[in-house]
């Protein structure tokens, strides 16, 4: 049974594929079984994508949708040209798995879907919420988040929400939202005060905690300053969604992003069961 990509479409231009069993050794398994297996659902592998045309653009996470069934690509592009007389060959690699299983058809039709990461930023402020002054931690917030996706040459759309340090509004505000978000940071409400908030909301959300994160870095800053030791922030997971609790000071939003902001590439990858090493 053979695999076979009719055409990728790609900003409305159509690119021709190739059946992957014409590249042998190339995708590790190509037997009958592997594909029957897979056509009916039972495994999920990575595969190898063969198609001609130049998409250098496309990268990990972006999504292959098809009629029945969905890939998301898992390495890049990786390109070869085979120059002849008539003309001049391009022929593109990348390895995908199954992001949503459903029926390949033999001449399915494609189209890339890149891969945009959701950013919802939340300051907890009673007094930036009433205008006594402006949000200073959530801006900040904005703009290293911004400089760490382009570091990592993948595209994001950041969403900034300022409350009041108020219970209801910020489960309201949450209502859905770890659900269609990748990546979930709030500043303030991570104290002992009586309107600390953000973590008695949060954390009971959260599939589970990455204590380590936030341990060193109250172990790291609370040496210098004993106050930091207060902090009750917690980092964890909501399904695919990362989540961190800030304090509301922007000397404390630079110390703790610039631990966050190491893993967050990695995290991503372990949490879409995407092998790097």
């Amino acid at each position: 049974m053979s695999f076979i990509l009719k055409k990728i479409i790609f900003q409305g231009q159509e690119y021709s594929s190739i059946d992957l069993n014409q590249i042998g050794e190339e995708i590790a398994l190509t037997s009958e079984n592997y594909y029957r297996e897979m056509l009916n659902n039972r495994i999920h592998p990575e595969n190898l994508i063969v198609f001609d045309g130049n998409l250098h653009s496309l990268q990990d996470f972006d999504l292959l949708v098809g009629t029945g069934i969905e890939f998301m690509i898992t390495q890049g592009i990786k390109a070869s040209t085979d120059s002849t007389e008539s003309k001049e060959k391009t022929t593109c690699l990348a390895r995908a798995k199954i992001s949503n299983p459903g029926n390949l058809g033999e001449f399915d039709n494609f189209r890339i879907q890149p891969k945009v990461f959701q950013v919802h930023i939340i300051t907890l402020s009673d007094r930036a919420y009433r205008k006594e002054y402006s949000d200073r931690t959530g801006p900040l917030i904005k703009e290293q988040v911004e400089v760490a996706f382009e570091d990592w040459n993948h595209a994001c759309e950041i969403h900034n929400h300022l409350l009041p340090d108020d219970e209801n509004h910020l489960q309201l505000l949450l209502d859905g939202l770890l659900e269609r978000t990748d990546l979930l940071i709030t500043t303030g409400g991570t104290g002992v005060g009586p309107r600390d908030i953000s973590v008695d909301v949060i954390a009971p959300l959260l599939d589970f905690e990455i204590p380590g994160i936030m341990e060193v870095i109250r172990v790291k800053y609370g040496t210098e300053n004993p106050h930091a030791m207060l902090s009750r922030g917690v980092a964890g997971m909501k399904g695919n969604c990362q989540v961190y609790t800030l304090p509301g000071s922007p000397k404390a939003v630079k110390e703790y992003l610039e631990v966050i902001l190491k893993t967050m590439n990695h995290l991503f990858y372990m949490r879409y069961g995407i092998d790097t090493h």
